[in-house]
């Protein structure tokens, strides 16, 4: 690309691509249709993120192995429900992404002040390595109300959560499409009748 400055949009797909994050920057290019800034990337990674097999044709949508209806009770006793969806991956470092849906219709406790009861239910319910999991907070778009993604970032050791877990970290469907391997989510249901315990 002599003399050719990158554009914002192209640097960060170079910088990712060139990191070995293809599946995120494969979801940025996507998400942002052929236009003459593609023509920005050197060659041989316009040819892997752009033009590759895996990019050109569509790719089938992230299905849940697994979801149910979350029961709990607030940290105040109120009795509160959540969507689960549980997503396994190839083996890596995170083997496992836990959607966290709020519903509508959700008649106590939010998962935002319940997220100790929740997690641990699903964790014993699914049989999950805490550590090895990532959980994504997913709040319907409502009244005008954008939707909300969140990453809730918590730290194990050997079961037991480390004090200063529980933070939310604002995140996006963009990168929950690249933290399931580039695939694109589908929102479900948000309320109680379209999910079983």
């Amino acid at each position: 690309m002599p003399g050719l400055i990158p554009s914002p949009l192209a640097l960060d797909v170079i910088i990712r691509a060139t990191q070995g994050q293809i599946a995120t920057a494969r979801v940025i290019v996507s998400n942002n249709p052929w236009v003459p800034w593609a023509r920005e990337l050197p060659p041989e990674i316009y040819k892997e993120v752009v033009m590759s097999p895996s990019s050109t044709t569509e790719t089938p949508p992230a299905k849940p192995i697994a979801q149910r209806l979350i029961h709990f009770r607030g940290p105040s006793g109120a009795p509160g429900c959540c969507g689960a969806q549980l997503f396994r991956l190839v083996p890596t470092r995170v083997a496992a992404v836990v959607v966290l849906v709020e519903l509508l219709d959700n008649p106590g406790a939010s998962i935002s002040q319940s997220w100790r009861q929740i997690t641990g239910l699903v964790v014993q319910h699914w049989r999950l390595d805490p550590s090895a999991t990532r959980w994504v907070r997913y709040i319907p778009a409502q009244r005008g109300a954008p939707e909300v993604f969140d990453e809730l970032q918590l730290t194990w050791r050997r079961h037991a959560l480390l004090p200063g877990s529980g933070a939310w970290a604002p995140c996006s469907r963009e990168q929950l499409h690249a933290w399931l391997g580039g695939r694109a989510w589908t929102p479900p249901a948000a309320t109680t009748k379209h999910w079983h315990s």
